[in-house]
């Protein structure tokens, strides 16, 4: 089947979604809007989809989002140092939604946001070298947050929960992919056995530390939480367990977004264009087994013939990019034409052990629905 594309030149005249997010039963979905600091909730009508809600209570750039798939809870985060949870009065039903502030307590910018499985609470990685980890107080009904702290050294750029919900996975520019004991007695009680990962610790212990060699985009557990993925600005493509890293170079430009889509499979997007399917191998590394996108090229690669050959790639990849000159535009054959930033499963058992269909946005504006081969 062909990709089926949302968005683009009609609807947001290629205004850049830097993430996108469905709601549970893939109805509606929700992505920034061109003007900063809004949201848009749109509902899937036939192959279009129509806003019916517009949420602006940020005053800077929209980085993350999700929507819980147990309490229909949506929350955003922002480059303003703000994180809020909506909530509509009928859910549904295109009402009105209603925003509570996060006490985030932390003085730069907000760069991703997940709920965890239970949605009891949800992590928010920021630019202070914290991830805060936030609940509701319901005495007072409003969220705050709890600080996990050391040994983070860098912005954290991405995270993911372990499917218990009590563990959480961060990445950061410090090129570390690290796990940490994230269980909140306030909300959830203390698990009764540790899980693959180590022991029980208390709240902000690190587990786990591993170098992705270079800065990291992604990163994800598996579907039973035995083991993770990342990606990285080296080009690589990680594939973690308990008690080791392998890392696997691609010939590709760096990955931003990935997402399991099988116990064995990730498919991983970023600065190609396209967004590329990759499967365990005998030695525990990620090998490319295939791509999404059936218009794209073999000329997205960069050649072997040294540095000379890779500016030459790089500075053409801009071009086509933003529309340059001297026929580049050409060359570029893929449907996203500008860099993949999220990936979501749009069908599939919704707990990444498998996936039929993905959506990806992209710089370009555009959302695209992908069958996985």
């Amino acid at each position: 089947m062909a990709p089926v594309v949302y968005f683009g030149d009609s609807q947001f005249g290629k205004a850049p979604l830097s993430c996108h997010v469905w709601n549970a039963d893939k109805t509606r979905l929700a992505a920034p809007l061109g003007d900063i600091g809004k949201v848009g909730v749109f509902k899937l009508t036939g192959n279009k989809l129509v806003l019916q809600s517009t949420l602006s209570e940020h005053t800077g750039k929209v980085t993350g989002l999700d929507w819980c798939p147990v309490t229909h809870r949506l929350v955003t985060c922002s480059s303003d140092r703000n994180a809020f949870v909506w909530v509509e009065e009928r859910p549904g039903g295109g009402g009105v939604w209603r925003p509570t502030l996060v006490l985030l307590r932390v003085n730069r910018a907000c760069t991703c946001v997940r709920w965890s499985p239970s949605g009891q609470k949800f992590a928010v990685g920021t630019g202070s070298r914290v991830v805060a980890v936030c609940y509701l107080d319901v005495a007072n009904n409003f969220w705050v947050s709890k600080h996990i702290k050391k040994p983070i050294r860098s912005t954290i750029t991405c995270l993911d929960w372990h499917p218990s919900g009590h563990l959480l996975l961060t990445g950061g520019t410090d090129c570390r992919v690290r796990v940490f004991s994230a269980t909140v007695l306030e909300v959830e009680k203390k698990p009764e056995s540790g899980s693959g990962w180590g022991a029980v610790r208390p709240f902000g212990n690190i587990l786990a530390e591993f170098d992705a060699e270079g800065w990291v985009h992604a990163v994800a557990f598996n579907h039973n939480g035995s083991a993770a993925a990342a990606v990285s600005h080296g080009s690589v493509v990680s594939h973690i367990t308990p008690d080791k890293v392998t890392n696997s170079p691609s010939a590709r430009l760096p990955f931003v977004a990935l997402l399991w889509v099988g116990p064995s499979r990730v498919v991983c997007g970023g600065f190609d264009f396209v967004p590329v399917l990759f499967t365990l191998d005998g030695s525990g590394g990620f090998t490319e087994t295939g791509c999404l996108d059936s218009l794209s090229g073999t000329g997205q690669k960069v050649s072997t013939g040294g540095a000379a050959n890779a500016r030459d790639f790089f500075v053409k990849t801009v071009d086509r990019a933003e529309g340059g000159g001297g026929g580049s535009t050409d060359l570029l054959k893929s449907v996203h034409r500008n860099v993949i930033t999220s990936i979501h499963c749009v069908a599939g058992d919704g707990r990444r052990a498998a996936a039929d269909r993905v959506s990806t946005s992209g710089l370009d504006g555009k959302v695209v629905v992908w069958d996985v081969k």
